[in-house]
C-alpha cells in the first residue's frame, strides 16, 4: 500500500512476493480527491482475499475523518467498491485490522475522537468477501 503525497486524496497497491519483492503494476485502491491515508491489510487464508482498511476525509464534504474498507483478490484486483467501516458524526481513525482464521472474519479497531475530545476505542466485526 502506498499514500500519494500527505492528503492527496488517492491510494495505491502493488502486489509483493513471498520475499517481500515488487510484483506487478501498481493500481489504485481509493480515490476521492479528498484525504486519505494510513491504510493497513489483513490477508484471509480462506478465501484468498485482503481487506483494505484506511482513513478517508469521507464523503461528507470534509467535516470528519472515517475508516473504510475496500476488498482486493490475492492478486491485487479491487472487489467491489469501497465501503464505510466507521462513518459516524465524530472523527474515527488510527485503524487496524486482523483476521480471525477460526470465526473466519475480520476484526477492525480504530479510534473515535468525540465532540468533547474524549478519545474511545472502538471495534467492529466484517464479514469477508
Amino acid at each position: 500500500m502506498e499514500q500519494k503525497g500527505s492528503d492527496t486524496g488517492d491510494l495505491n497497491h502493488r502486489m509483493l512476493s513471498v520475499v517481500g519483492k515488487p510484483t506487478g503494476n501498481e493500481n489504485q485502491t481509493f480515490d476521492t480527491g479528498q484525504a486519505c491515508g494510513d491504510p493497513v491489510a489483513a490477508f484471509d487464508r480462506d478465501k484468498g482475499n485482503f481487506l483494505v482498511v484506511f482513513l478517508a476525509d469521507d464523503l461528507d464534504g470534509g467535516t470528519n475523518v472515517n475508516v473504510r474498507g475496500q476488498f482486493a483478490t490475492g492478486t491485487g484486483e479491487l472487489s467491489g467498491q469501497s465501503f464505510g467501516i466507521a462513518t459516524t458524526a465524530d472523527a474515527e481513525a488510527e485503524q487496524w485490522v486482523a483476521y480471525d482464521t477460526t470465526a473466519k472474519k475480520y476484526f477492525v479497531a480504530y479510534a473515535q475522537a468525540t465532540s468533547s475530545g474524549q478519545l474511545t476505542l472502538m471495534g467492529t466485526i466484517v464479514q469477508p468477501k
